[in-house]
């Protein structure tokens, strides 16, 4: 029931807010003192949720790292970055440390770290890494960070001569043009 709960309660801030190392080089809190607003995480969650990132950080982190709003640790050394969680700009009562993966962890599965190492609470994976490991190391998924992935924009050139440009791209979608051929 407690797990079920810390679950909830930190999906609920990280939807209202928006969610490296082989140790844990930060210390127990951040020391940070404000007042906890409505999304109180204290009496559900650790004081430290730990989120293994899948990647170093990229665009598509942008919204743990806005987690993080005031008095944000990096730690270039051990790859991660710490501090109060907030949610709408207001203290949770608990603080989140986001690790680096890829080249960091030596690019292991965030599903295996998440298993080696009991610490880390959530783990930034898609859902090809989810399913490929799903046998021998399940995961729940509690959120889907976009709709939309930031990673690129692509288009065929011969199929599209008059795009030159993006928003020539997104002036040849709206106007509904059908491919040349």
């Amino acid at each position: 029931m407690r797990a079920r709960k810390m679950v909830a309660a930190m999906t609920a801030a990280i939807g209202i807010a928006s969610l490296a190392a082989c140790s844990d080089p930060a210390p127990a809190t951040s020391g940070y003192t404000g007042a906890i607003g409505p999304v109180n995480l204290r009496e559900v969650c650790p004081a430290k949720i730990v989120v293994q990132a899948g990647w170093n950080p990229e665009a598509e982190f942008g919204f743990l790292f806005d987690l993080i709003t005031k008095q944000p640790r990096i730690d270039a050394d051990h790859k991660t970055t710490s501090g109060p969680l907030f949610s709408h700009g207001e203290y949770t009562g608990v603080d989140m440390e986001i690790r680096a993966g890829g080249p960091a962890i030596g690019f292991q599965p965030v599903t295996s770290r998440m298993y080696q190492d009991q610490d880390i609470l959530l783990g930034n994976l898609d859902t090809e890494q989810a399913i490929v490991s799903s046998a021998t190391a399940p995961v729940t998924s509690v959120l889907a960070p976009m709709a939309k992935s930031p990673q690129m924009i692509m288009w065929d050139p011969k199929t599209y001569p008059q795009v030159h440009t993006i928003a020539d791209l997104k002036a040849t979608h709206v106007k509904g043009a059908v491919p040349a051929g």
